[in-house]
């Protein structure tokens, strides 16, 4: 079961496997046979059947959004129990699956890796170069908040785009909301 979900495009994972018939297994060569007579290419993932009367699966290894595709093959007969591709999706499966493709670097090659590369960089740069700018910020050598913006228009701007960060990323925006409630504690409560 976890090896049919895992050869699955994500937008499948969750589906239920067609039903097979018990009988005579057909046999692994067969399934394959079937699934490249139906125009499923190379590379591609095949999964047995976990007990009788499960189907093969056949998947595709998928390197771009639109090689999602999945043949299930029945182990008794040699029916194709279920031919799903990308076509097929609808448009938010469609959606999902290239999203994914490019959030995995995927879709369109090297450059595409190198854009999710410098993303991933440019987080671990601010997760180190954020403490470090607030720690020569900080007032009279105190641990706490820097002082206000002297532009009340740009402190606006940032909030505005906090409050849309943090709505279109929900962890994000959690996480800037608990900065605040203990930065607002510790002026509460530090000795003066």
């Amino acid at each position: 079961m976890a090896a049919a979900k895992a050869a699955l495009p994500w937008t499948m994972q969750e589906a239920a496997a067609p039903a097979g018939h018990k009988g005579h297994d057909i046999g692994a060569d067969r399934a394959v046979a079937i699934a490249t007579g139906r125009g499923l290419s190379a590379p591609w993932l095949l999964v047995p059947p976990a007990e009788a009367g499960n189907p093969y699966l056949v998947a595709s290894v998928i390197a771009q959004a639109q090689d999602a595709r999945a043949i299930y093959v029945d182990a008794a007969d040699g029916r194709v129990l279920a031919d799903m591709r990308y076509a097929g999706f609808g448009i938010g499966a469609r959606a999902i699956e290239w999203g994914i493709a490019v959030h995995q670097g995927q879709q369109y090659g090297e450059a595409n890796r190198l854009v999710m590369l410098a993303g991933c960089i440019a987080i671990m740069l601010l997760a180190i170069s954020a403490p470090m700018l607030w720690w020569k910020r900080r007032r009279n050598g105190r641990l706490e908040a820097p002082p206000r913006a002297a532009h009340p228009k740009r402190a606006r701007g940032v909030a505005a785009i906090m409050l849309a960060v943090g709505a279109l990323f929900p962890l994000t925006g959690a996480t800037m909301v608990a900065a605040l409630l203990l930065d607002w504690l510790w002026g509460r409560w530090r000795p003066a």
